[in-house]
């Protein structure tokens, strides 16, 4: 069976401040907007990985640990985040987790908001550019 078949999804949420919070980066509506995209790829969404109250300035948050480290273990086909800068700000950091981490895993990677998919785009070593521009364009380091 190829990759058509059912994932095994978790996704992740942050927010760095209360305004953030109260506001349209709830933790509810990220966890709403990746569980809309799991259930329209029908999807298991098993767990919802959180960080509240932290930046995305580097990957030393308690929230981002757990998947690394699920990740690491292969417990999950496909991470889902609402929005690029949710997972991290640094163009690095990115790299490492799709490039390093996820793809020697055969774990794949979505963006809602940015509408970055890698469960169907075809793979190759330049396609990961799309999602490195937008962490610098978001701030990124």
């Amino acid at each position: 069976m190829g990759r058509a078949m059912m994932l095994k999804a978790v996704g992740y949420v942050r927010v760095s401040t209360e305004e953030q919070r109260a506001n349209g980066y709830s933790l509810d509506n990220q966890r709403a907007r990746i569980g809309d995209f799991a259930r329209a790829k029908d999807w298991p969404l098993t767990h919802v990985y959180e960080d509240g109250g932290c930046s995305a300035k580097d990957l030393e948050r308690p929230g981002i640990r757990k998947p690394i480290e699920d990740a690491k273990a292969k417990r999950f086909d496909v991470i889902i985040v609402h929005k690029l800068d949710r997972l991290t700000q640094r163009q690095y950091d990115l790299w490492w987790l799709l490039d390093k981490l996820f793809r020697p895993k055969g774990i794949d990677f979505v963006s809602v908001t940015e509408g970055f998919d890698t469960s169907f785009q075809p793979r190759s070593e330049n396609s990961d550019a799309l999602p490195c521009g937008f962490g610098w364009l978001l701030g990124g380091r």
